[in-house]
């Protein structure tokens, strides 16, 4: 089965833009092509910088229909179970944050 993200189908407008504060989802045209390919046997997965949460809400209509890669790819999540994800050890966080500490124009 082959694979696409959104915009390597290029569908460029993702989401309906609303001046009120409704939820948007996916834009009804993006959801029709993404029906269409997965009717054609094309995994459709969405890949993006948001948490996966939001990228649910985004596809509310397919949620369940599609794969994710979320929190700009260190989460990896297919038939709703997570199959890849980043993690930073505690060490190394530990380190960054003293050197982050020892600049005296950041505040933590």
């Amino acid at each position: 089965m082959e694979g696409l993200t959104y915009d390597q189908i290029n569908c460029k407008r993702l989401r309906r833009h609303s001046a009120s504060k409704r939820s948007a989802g996916a834009d009804a045209r993006a959801i029709e092509l993404i029906r269409a390919l997965t009717q054609k046997g094309v995994h459709f997965v969405a890949a993006s910088g948001r948490q996966y949460a939001n990228e649910r809400l985004l596809f509310h209509e397919i949620k369940d229909d599609i794969s994710y890669i979320a929190e700009n790819g260190s989460l990896c999540i297919h038939q709703g179970k997570v199959i890849s994800r980043g993690l930073i050890e505690d060490d190394l966080a530990y380190r960054i944050l003293r050197e982050l500490k020892k600049n005296p124009d950041l505040r933590l």
